[in-house]
């Protein structure tokens, strides 16, 4: 169904770049989710009982339009 149907994926691999046609992604800095990560388990070890720290995180992230939306 060429031209009908668009396709996007999460997390740019570089494959991503190599499909055919390439596939339009969302990017995400996953160095800085891992970082993120790794630092509420050790923070968890630490906290003080009772303590409420806010543990939501958000991250950017953004669109890498490739041929696979039909947009290019």
């Amino acid at each position: 169904m060429p031209g009908q149907l668009g396709v996007a994926g999460f997390d740019d691999i570089k494959e991503a770049a190599l499909a055919d046609p390439p596939l339009t992604t969302v990017a995400s800095d996953r160095s800085a989710m891992a970082r993120a990560a790794v630092d509420l388990v050790l923070d968890d070890g630490l906290r003080v009982p009772g303590s409420r720290r806010e543990r939501l995180k958000t991250f950017p992230s953004r669109l890498v339009v490739r041929t696979s939306c039909g947009c290019v």
